[in-house]
């Protein structure tokens, strides 16, 4: 495992009009949905290799973590009950069929509505490529990071090894 500190996966570059629509990340409680959503983890590399890398990651964290884009919460489940979870999102998720869920507070998707150095450690999976200004929101991320704290970003299509710290 890295050194602590803030690390993302690549820088994306992002111009224009959203045009791309993600598919949500559902993990339901029945049979029938565990085993559609492990399938769909063996199918699709890129959530494969996230879902493969974050569990041990994140089965190791403590205190406060924000997940910045946080959609369905898919890797809430990896987190030891000790951390205290808060999920950001933006309001238009509705728009990518994400379901509406009371816990995740909204966001502007750029201005992250809490103090300088309030997260332990900050989650950010697939959110930066579709941010209009991603340099600004890693900016963010890093102000509301506590001093030593980590923060895993993961954009699509980004090869899983390429962790390069900022």
């Amino acid at each position: 495992m890295p050194a602590r500190g803030f690390y993302f996966m690549a820088a994306p570059t992002h111009t224009g009009v959203e045009h791309f629509k993600p598919i949500p990340l559902r993990v339901g409680s029945s049979l029938p949905s565990r085993v559609a959503f492990a399938l769909r983890r063996f199918v699709d590399l890129q959530l494969g290799t996230i879902w493969t890398f974050l569990g041990p990651r994140l089965a190791d964290l403590h205190g406060d973590l924000l997940d910045v884009g946080c959609g369905e919460m898919p890797y809430r489940s990896f987190l030891p009950e000790a951390v205290r979870y808060t999920g950001i999102d933006v309001p238009q998720a509705g728009a990518f069929d994400m379901q509406g869920n009371a816990e995740i507070l909204a966001f502007d998707g750029l201005y992250i509505p809490f103090p300088d150095a309030t997260f332990d450690a900050i989650l950010c999976t697939e959110v930066l490529e579709h941010s209009p200004e991603p340099m600004a929101l890693i900016a963010e991320m890093h102000r509301v990071l506590k001093p030593g704290g980590e923060a895993d970003c993961h954009g699509a299509f980004f090869r899983p090894c390429s962790l390069c710290p900022l």
